[in-house]
């Protein structure tokens, strides 16, 4: 017992780490190339190339930047394509009575800008034939708490090169990466989810 804890415990820190750098990075390349309304406090504008930060995606589906995550661009190119031959569409039922809430027992709740799609010839009529996926911007500090609790639940907890993934059995699974927190019914289905400021 107190292996599998210290493993946990040094599997949460790494992850840590790593979110924390990557939140930095992502940080410095969301700073604004240009002032929006008022001009530059600076005394004179600078000649010398601005360094530009290339080593994280910039994650377009926060609540201030970009377009923000969507049923279709949180999903790989090859399931749209599945969907389309299919004739299935999607609805997001983040905010609605349907569908699941993998997300409302965070220590903070749903994060802001997350996604709960659901995939359906009619996503919105009672069927057992549909495909639940959802995708959230990282909620930083609370991922501890997130791997925590759901250990103390029956979640087997492995960590690998996508990230870490945290699966009850039998049933439901995350993966938790750097930058977001994707779920699915099962554990195979999260191999249909992407961050919508990654490509394909």
């Amino acid at each position: 017992m107190k292996t599998s804890r210290l493993w946990l415990i040094s599997a949460v820190a790494a992850f840590l780490a790593v979110a924390i750098g990557v939140s930095a990075a992502i940080a410095t390349a969301n700073a604004p190339a240009e002032p929006m309304a008022s001009p530059s406090t600076s005394a004179a504008p600078s000649t010398a190339p601005k360094p530009t930060a290339t080593a994280a995606p910039k994650p377009s589906a926060s609540a201030t930047d970009g377009p923000g995550a969507t049923c279709e661009n949180t999903v790989t190119d090859d399931f749209l394509t599945q969907m389309e031959a299919q004739g299935w569409t999607s609805v997001d039922t983040v905010d609605e009575a349907i569908g699941p809430k993998p997300f409302a027992d965070f220590l903070d709740g749903t994060p802001a800008g997350a996604v709960v799609c659901r995939w359906a010839a009619d996503p919105t009529a009672a069927t057992d034939t549909l495909i639940d996926l959802a995708w959230a911007i990282a909620p930083g500090e609370a991922v501890a708490d997130i791997v925590q609790r759901y250990t103390e639940l029956g979640y087997i907890v492995t960590q690998e090169p996508a990230g870490m993934y945290l699966e009850q059995p039998g049933g439901q699974a995350y993966l938790l990466t750097p930058t977001d927190i994707r779920w699915a019914a099962s554990r195979a289905n999260l191999a249909y989810i992407k961050a919508p400021f990654d490509e394909g």
